[in-house]
């Protein structure tokens, strides 16, 4: 399935989609990092493996290993569409991932909980730690968007 198809079939505008792939190129491009399409979701799918599959479970579909052990179950990412009437909310789902809205289940306000891992990257790449993560979580939110669920 096309990016372009899953986009009409989450009701996400193609400007949006197309503005949210153009800011993690620019983001990735600042950091010396491919910035294809496709790529930016491949970094978005590596990135949530390895920073949120624990909980939220390899296919997104809030059923990690720690699931169980968390007072709130995480939610299936799969639907965030569904559950928001065919709409994909990207800047809700940028400000949940920013810790820009408060998610109890998040843990701290540093959310993301890896925020500091993240920044660490930065550091180490000689890059603007803000616009770092801020690409990460674009590249996130492209991969989010590429496993929605009809």
């Amino acid at each position: 399935m096309s990016m372009s198809h899953r986009a009409r079939s989450t009701r996400l505008p193609s400007t949006a989609l197309a503005l949210l792939l153009q800011a993690a190129a620019l983001q990735a491009t600042a950091a010396g990092l491919t910035h294809s399409g496709e790529d930016i979701v491949n970094t978005g799918g590596h990135l949530y493996q390895a920073k949120c599959a624990v909980c939220h479970g390899a296919s997104g579909k809030g059923d990690g290993p720690y699931a169980n052990l968390l007072t709130a179950r995480p939610s299936d990412l799969t639907l965030i569409s569904r559950r928001n009437d065919g709409e994909f909310p990207l800047w809700k789902i940028y400000e949940t991932i920013s810790a820009n809205e408060m998610v109890p289940a998040h843990g701290v306000r540093d959310m993301p909980i890896w925020g500091q891992e993240l920044a660490d990257e930065a550091a180490t790449l000689g890059m603007n730690e803000k616009s770092y993560i801020r690409g990460r979580i674009f590249s996130m939110i492209a991969y989010l968007l590429s496993i929605q669920q009809p």
